[in-house]
């Protein structure tokens, strides 16, 4: 029995088939809670945002079409869902102090992985620094590994204007990291 692909399961969700989310959601819910968790800071968050992506399917199912990516309309849904949380929360700013659950820790000395925390810290601290938009292309091209095809359809731009606007988020990324002395 071959694996039913994206947009078989989001048809079938479509149709009524609600148990069909479970595998929408067993293959997309570990990579938006580190979308939300790189744009909140806050464990719970994230994953309260993440379940309500995957409530927000379900009340919108009857709006999916079959030629749309459905990974796309997922990051769709939840560039609405951090909107309305950042809205709700007055978060701005990312708090400082949290590390990121499932970051690969170097089996080096305690001094290695003190140093890849420290760099890990004022990268976050850069990314802290971006305008919001410059960090959400940057989490959706770096970090969530989405094609610049799949973002221009999420952000609605062309994929020349995502490719211009990465490359320009990325070099605004590493004035601020080199400002804190580590490149």
């Amino acid at each position: 029995m071959r694996e039913l692909t994206d947009t078989d399961l989001m048809l079938s969700v479509k149709a009524g088939e609600l148990d069909k989310l479970t595998g929408l959601f067993d293959r997309y819910h570990p990579a938006l809670y580190q979308f939300f968790f790189y744009h909140i800071r806050q464990q719970q968050m994230a994953e309260d945002c993440t379940q309500n992506v995957f409530y927000r399917v379900l009340k919108y199912r009857h709006s999916y079409k079959p030629q749309t990516s459905v990974k796309a309309w997922l990051y769709k849904i939840a560039r609405n869902v951090l909107k309305d949380e950042l809205k709700q929360q007055h978060r701005h700013r990312y708090d400082q102090d949290i590390t990121i659950p499932g970051d690969r820790q170097s089996a080096a000395t305690a001094d290695g992985k003190l140093k890849e925390k420290e760099q890990l810290r004022l990268l976050e601290e850069a990314l802290g620094q971006l305008a919001p938009a410059d960090r959400d292309i940057l989490v959706l091209s770096r970090y969530q590994q989405l094609r610049y095809q799949e973002i221009a359809e999420i952000l609605q731009l062309s994929e020349s204007a995502v490719k211009v606007r990465v490359h320009r988020a990325f070099r605004q990324l590493q004035s601020f990291y080199s400002k804190k002395g580590v490149l």
